[in-house]
């Protein structure tokens, strides 16, 4: 690469497909993942160059998680193999942490722990390596960010080392990301691609490791060497229920029987309400049938955020109102458990609804008539409640059971019903001292409302029935 100074250009090539659709695009989006040492950083930090030497007044952000982690890494890249070096000592501010190119462009280089340093910036283009290690709200922040006037295009970059499939960028860009260096764009409304991908294959080696270093990144092994060494998105490490889960075989259809019940479980079956207070978080009421058998069948669940207690309250009201109307309807429907809710005040008989230990919420709640026992809140017991539930076969996920999809949550890619948490909860992982170590016997309390209801179902109910 010839220097600014004497040529008036940068040039910079990519040595695989990847890289050069990479700096091709002029999609509102690109991610761009892949195995480590596949020449990410450099191609990104390259292209928010080229892109502030080509758009005078242009500002770029040059960006990771933290300031103090760009150090030895994406700042060493950017200094060191892409600008030349008498433009950096010319135009590199410290105090400022940002490069002003003498055609006043100008290229930040920020933290993400410091959000308070960019928000109220335009940016033409964000650059953001390791953005695997971004939460979604970080990346929002970044993304809106990138709008400054006066340019003919706009872009955030993200590079990624690949994570788990329930990461919000897998979620977001897939299945581009899924299995191979191919773009699949999306367009916005004047045609223009929104999102494109571009995926490292391990094959192509366009780092420059000794043959001692290729050997040890060679010899990684389980989901280091699927995600460093094969630029694979697997799951971590440290899965919860990963051998009882199996693959989500309790997500099952409604049975047939419950057609002659208009879609729900026999009026027979003893019901059951889970419930987790949110608000910021989800909010979740999961409804649940106890077959003769002793299975339970999660027939209907609420899961939404943002919304106030008493807009929930309201809504299960009006469902099981629904419910009762509808089991009553049907032909099976018998005189016992006819008299039975009518005793019920006309409402859905439900023998237990056990809640989280708010005490204005559940006071909320029973002004509607929804009268909550609290939980017994153990999480190690709550999980071994649902591996033994699950290893005994007797939890049931009915598809379709979700009163309304949360676009909100569905946007950030968090999950969007009790199904989707239970096989990404994850433990913590191991640290030094024993007493750290043992927190291992219970999941990370991230994404787990639906799960925390079912946990509270399971350890509650026994213990009521044990000392009633």
């Amino acid at each position: 690469m010839q220097s600014p100074a004497t040529s008036g250009r940068i040039a910079i090539a990519g040595r695989t497909e990847a890289q050069n659709r990479t700096l091709r695009s002029m999609a509102r989006e690109f991610a761009y993942s892949g195995r480590r040492f596949g020449g990410k950083s450099f191609i990104g930090c390259g292209k928010g160059l080229i892109y502030a030497w080509k758009y005078p007044g242009a500002k770029v952000l040059v960006a990771r998680e933290e300031r103090a982690s760009m150090e030895n890494t994406t700042l060493r890249t950017l200094r060191d193999e892409i600008v030349p070096r008498d433009l950096w000592a010319a135009c590199w501010r410290e105090t400022k942490s940002a490069l002003h190119l003498p055609n006043g462009s100008v290229i930040d280089v920020q933290g993400l722990d410091r959000p308070e340093r960019i928000l109220g910036a335009r940016y033409g283009m964000a650059v953001v390596d390791q953005a695997e290690q971004l939460s979604f709200q970080q990346f929002e922040i970044v993304n809106s960010c990138v709008m400054q006037p006066g340019l003919p295009w706009h872009q955030t970059l993200l590079l990624f080392n690949p994570g788990g499939p329930d990461h919000w960028a897998f979620k977001r860009y897939q299945p581009d990301l899924g299995d191979g260096p191919r773009s699949n764009p999306r367009f916005d409304a004047d045609g223009r691609p929104f999102a494109e991908v571009a995926h490292v294959l391990p094959s192509d080696l366009v780092d420059l490791l000794t043959e001692e270093s290729r050997r040890r990144f060679d010899s990684l092994t389980g989901v280091l060497r699927d995600r460093l060494r094969l630029g694979l998105w697997v799951a971590a490490e440290g899965v919860v229920f990963s051998e009882s889960w199996a693959g989500g075989r309790y997500v099952v259809d409604a049975p047939a029987e419950w057609a002659a019940w208009n879609g729900f479980p026999p009026a027979h079956w003893p019901r059951h309400r889970a419930i987790d207070f949110g608000y910021a978080n989800p909010f979740v009421c999961s409804w649940w049938a106890e077959d003769p058998d002793g299975r339970l069948w999660r027939y209907r669940e609420l899961y939404h955020s943002r919304r106030r207690t008493e807009e929930h309250a309201r809504l299960i009201v009006r469902l099981e109102a629904e419910e009762l109307e509808a089991l009553r309807a049907a032909p099976e429907c018998d005189e016992q458990w006819e008299r039975a809710n009518e005793h019920a005040a006309g409402r859905l008989y439900v023998d237990l609804t056990i809640s989280d230990h708010d005490p204005e919420a559940m006071a909320t709640l029973a002004q509607h008539g929804i009268m909550c026992t609290p939980a017994v809140k153990d999480r190690k017991a709550g999980m071994e409640a649902v591996e033994s539930a699950l290893v005994g076969d007797r939890l049931r996920f009915v598809r379709g059971a979700l009163v309304e999809s949360d676009g909100g949550l569905a946007e950030e890619g968090a999950p969007t019903c009790t199904e989707e948490e239970i096989p990404a909860l994850r433990f913590p992982p191991a640290k030094a001292t024993s007493v750290e170590e043992a927190e291992r016997e219970s999941p990370m309390k991230k994404n787990d409302h639906g799960y925390d209801a079912l946990c509270y179902l399971l350890c509650t109910r026994e213990r009521v029935w044990r000392y009633v």
